[in-house]
Order: structure tokens, then sequence, then C-alpha cells
């Protein structure tokens, strides 16, 4: 029985420059890469702005050595024995701006029993805005706790622990 051989490559594999919307030095370093007789392959979710950039920067992407796909390459990198370098948005573009998002207050600035006072306007979570008619202490199956005397819209009135 013939045993298959199991081979191994090694490549030199290093992170691409980055650019950084430096759209003149990303143009002229393709031209100078493309002359010294690399490929490069271009990953980038705006084709046609990358494609028309290069265009306008006059780099032929007639010849097969400058490639521009759709898809997306979290880092770029190049691989000197190849000749090849790959490429980003990332690295052309920069990283884009961070989407922070936003998160609603529901609640405001909490308070202790030391900030209210007697006639207090609060806003509670679920009954909305009441005001505070004092504190008081009862005792519910064996169990002895605070509570909040709070008024709600006249005469509805809420005790919370």
């Amino acid at each position: 029985m013939a045993r298959e051989r199991e081979e191994s490559f090694a490549f030199d594999c290093r992170p691409a420059e980055r650019f950084n919307r430096q759209v003149e030095l990303f143009s002229q370093s393709v031209r100078e890469w493309v002359a010294a007789g690399e490929t490069v392959g271009i990953v980038s979710s705006a084709v046609g702005r990358t494609t028309d950039l290069l265009r306008a920067a006059g780099v032929d992407l007639e010849r097969g050595r400058v490639m521009v796909d759709h898809g997306n390459v979290e880092y770029g990198f190049t691989l000197p024995s190849l000749r090849l370098r790959v490429l980003g948005d990332g690295e052309i573009f920069g990283q884009p701006p961070r989407r922070v998002k936003l998160r609603a207050i529901k609640e405001g600035v909490p308070v202790t029993l030391g900030d209210l006072k007697v006639g207090d306007f609060i806003v509670h979570a679920v009954h909305g805005i009441g005001q505070y008619l004092g504190l008081r202490t009862e005792t519910v199956l064996g169990s002895t706790q605070d509570y909040l005397d709070l008024q709600y819209a006249g005469t509805i009135a809420c005790s919370c622990p």
C-alpha cells in the first residue's frame, strides 16, 4: 500500500501597509508594486469607489496585476515570496468610525432617604410622578421593613419598600 506523502509549506507573511485615507500615497504604492511585478488583490465593500479611485490614479486594472473584488478582509497581508499583496478597506480608508449605541435613560439619578423631604416630588419607575409623604416602619410576616409613603395624582397612595 502506497503511503501518501504529506507536504507542508511555510510562507513569510507580513501585515500590509496602512494608508488611512491617503489616497495619493496608496495609488502611488499600487503603481510601484505593479511595476515591480507584484500582484495586488483588493477586497472591498465599496468595489465601485475603489475601482474608480485606482483608474483615476492611472492604475491599469486590465492586465491582471491588480484585482478588486467585493468582500471584507479583517487584516491585509503581504506574502513576499509569492509577490502578493492583499489589502482591505481598513488598510486603504482606515478603520470606520465606531458606532456607539446610545442607551435610553430609563431611570433618573437615584436618591437616598437623606435626600428626601416630606412634600418632595419623585419619579417612580412604574407609577410615574408622585409626592413623598414620609417613612414608616411595618412588620409584615415577621419581617420588619421601612416603607416610603408616596401619593400619586390625587388620593392614590403607595407604600414602597
